[in-house]
């Protein structure tokens, strides 16, 4: 019985160690995936998508990110998004709720 208990050890303490190493390749995988992405996106959206990648973006901010990202980075098509499915397409931005319209193509991200 003790060496069923020790074998049980030694596994669980070989999967921890496999868990953690897993996540730790995760991690870097993702890190280089999104500095990948970055060099693709536009200049003007790449502050909004950096904060919202370090986790610093508001939740607006957050959501911009991930509009102006399924829009090709056009806000235009953000503001005219038909995607009603969307559990964001009510909070996505450049909208104005009074008139309807869409922010002025002058205003920054």
């Amino acid at each position: 019985m003790p060496e069923e208990a020790s074998s049980a050890t030694r596994n669980a303490a070989k999967v921890e160690r496999l868990a953690k190493q897993a996540t730790a390749d995760a991690i870097a995988g993702k890190a280089q995936a999104q500095a990948e992405y970055l060099g693709s996106v536009p200049s003007r959206a790449r502050g909004i998508i950096e904060r919202a990648f370090a986790g610093t973006a508001t939740p607006r901010g957050a959501i911009k990110a991930k509009c102006l990202d399924c829009c090709g980075f056009n806000r235009a098509e953000v503001a005219g998004c038909t995607v009603v499915r969307c559990p964001l397409w009510s909070y996505r931005p450049f909208q104005n709720a009074r008139k309807g319209v869409v922010e002025p193509p002058g205003s920054e991200f």
